[in-house]
């Protein structure tokens, strides 16, 4: 089965970061594909799509920095596909058990 979220990241602040809020994911209810390695983020964006994931979960040196992630649903209906956006993770639960 596909997973809910693909968590990428990109940096090595990042890295850490990315952990933690894939657990949080997951303790939140979704199920979470985390990439390993250092691939660059359109490589990673590759590997979500082909993952089948709903949402990808992208966070930078910058994202880590603020406390943010960058969300991007990937499988909605193109009519209805909202633009990659840049929440808090609380707000990204929220956004993804709507959907």
């Amino acid at each position: 089965a596909a997973p809910d979220v693909y968590a990428m990241h990109q940096g090595e602040g990042a890295a850490l970061k990315v952990m933690q809020y894939a657990q949080n994911l997951r303790e939140a209810g979704f199920d979470v594909l985390q990439h390993s390695g250092q691939q660059s983020l359109k490589a990673q964006m590759k590997k979500a799509d082909a993952s089948g994931a709903r949402f990808a979960v992208i966070i930078g040196d910058n994202e880590a920095l603020a406390g943010t992630l960058a969300l991007k649903p990937l499988r909605q209906a193109d009519e209805n596909r909202a633009a990659q956006q840049t929440v808090a993770l609380a707000q990204a639960i929220d956004i993804m058990k709507i959907v």
